[in-house]
């Protein structure tokens, strides 16, 4: 069962979760829709429309747009979970055989106060069957065991999804259940919603018998004290995996922060400030012995973290942007703090594929630049995300062409070189290609799938002639 996600900041489509700059209205409930015909229109007549319908609300401004602050598509979820109930007692059996951590939800500063709306909308404004207890308990339920699921901005079929990629949340009974780890020896892939939000659970690594499977419940290019808050934050609990408890994250230096102390002094090279304890509560220069609190450290990671996911939401966001943010942190962050490493990923892309950075418009200096890009971001993955992970799958891909271009505009100035980034290009491809195979149908790495398998054999005999 699926619908928008809350972390959503501006108007989705209540069918297809796209983002919508204005939405028209579903002729029946009036709720917003991408378009009148939208494609997953059918899911949402047999579900929610027909509650909506009974109990129309006002959910336009004065100036006749739709207001957001009127609108809980959070509850949409929720909604379809209590509609299944009183189709489906079999589901709503093994619904409740899912964690909840309801009364640590309660016990959560600000989560009841937070959740009036929604009770308020489900119960007393859509009248549906069901009790206080069990409406928190189906949100509780939804908030410790669904997935996020990134929508990219066109399907494979070409059909305008917005300008903005958007989130929906699925909740699977089974897969659910599965723990987390920030050293996980699966991942899961989530395909697109028109072939089903189809559940894909693959090894990156070779998994003994006997041996748990886990997975990710968080971004793993991010340091301990950001996935930590956010496990708490999201799932109510602290991880205390061998990389949590390592300062330095199993050698990624994901965490590391250039010590402000020494920096000050002039220090070169300046000290590292390390966690000092599996509590993160604290830290202390490797060098000076300078010791700074958890909350200064804090501070400064979560302005940072919230500079970057600025950048990265915003989609008028430029290479410049980019560079300028690696060159402003890269001051006090070690160059492979997660922080720049999560910009790096998406520099990978932008050069060769934004606007005015197209691949066959980049000259030597920017495919030398998305070389070293694509190359330290691969180094990081090394140790943060280990085996065949659809990250590398990308990178490797993205690698690849830089390497082709790269090796054509050498051709005449220096032969020799261009064969080598040719043939290098060749194989980054065919390892890129062997990642990405099982990516599901509808999403975006299965299509760049697609786009590599068939311009595969064209490139062999190319790098063949040479």
């Amino acid at each position: 069962v699926s619908g928008p996600s809350l972390y959503n900041s501006y108007l989705v489509c209540t069918a297809c979760v796209s983002y919508l700059e204005h939405g028209v209205e579903c002729r029946n409930c009036g709720w917003p829709l991408c378009q009148v015909d939208c494609p997953l229109l059918q899911q949402h007549l047999e579900a929610e429309c027909q509650q909506l319908s009974k109990h129309r609300m006002e959910l336009k401004g004065p100036d006749g747009e739709f207001d957001l602050s009127k609108i809980y598509l959070n509850c949409i979820l929720v909604i379809r979970v209590i509609l299944f109930k009183m189709k489906n007692k079999e589901f709503w059996r093994k619904f409740l055989v899912l964690d909840s951590q309801l009364e640590d939800w309660k016990n959560k500063v600000g989560w009841l106060e937070g959740e009036q709306p929604n009770l308020d909308m489900i119960i007393n404004k859509l009248g549906l069957p069901a009790t206080e207890e069990e409406v928190l308990r189906i949100i509780a339920v939804s908030a410790t065991n669904s997935f996020s699921k990134d929508l990219e901005p066109a399907d494979d079929s070409g059909r305008s999804c917005g300008s903005r990629w958007t989130k929906a949340r699925v909740i699977y009974l089974l897969s659910s259940m599965m723990s987390h780890s920030c050293c996980p020896n699966a991942e899961q892939t989530i395909g697109s919603q028109e072939t089903g939000l189809e559940f894909t659970l693959r090894a990156v690594r070779s998994i003994k018998k006997g041996e748990q499977i886990n997975i990710s419940y968080t971004d793993l290019l991010e340091p301990t004290l950001l996935r930590q808050h956010n496990l708490l934050n999201s799932k109510l609990f602290a991880c205390t995996c061998r990389r949590c408890k390592d300062p330095r994250e199993l050698g990624s230096n994901c965490g590391v922060i250039k010590c402000l102390s020494c920096l000050r002094k002039g220090t070169s090279p300046p000290g590292d400030l390390l966690s000092q304890s599996e509590d993160l509560t604290n830290w202390k220069c490797d060098k000076c012995g300078t010791v700074a609190s958890v909350q200064k450290v804090k501070g400064l990671l979560f302005k940072i973290s919230h500079e970057m996911d600025s950048l990265l939401n915003n989609t008028d966001s430029t290479v410049q942007d980019m560079e300028q943010y690696l060159r402003k942190y890269g001051k006090v962050l070690d160059s492979q703090h997660g922080l720049l490493m999560k910009i790096k990923y998406q520099l990978c892309g932008l050069y060769g594929r934004a606007k005015g950075y197209l691949i066959h418009e980049l000259n030597l200096e920017s495919l030398e630049r998305k070389r070293v890009l694509c190359e330290e971001v691969l180094e990081s993955l090394d140790k943060t995300l280990p085996g065949r992970v659809g990250r590398r799958g990308l990178i490797l891909y993205e690698l690849h062409g830089g390497l082709m271009m790269m090796g054509k505009l050498k051709m005449t100035s220096d032969r020799r070189k261009a064969e080598q980034c040719l043939r290098s290009g060749l194989q980054h491809l065919e390892s890129a290609l062997s990642i990405l195979e099982q990516e599901p149908p509808g999403t975006f790495l299965h299509n760049l799938h697609q786009g590599g398998r068939n311009s595969l054999p064209e490139i062999k005999k190319f790098v063949a002639a040479l």
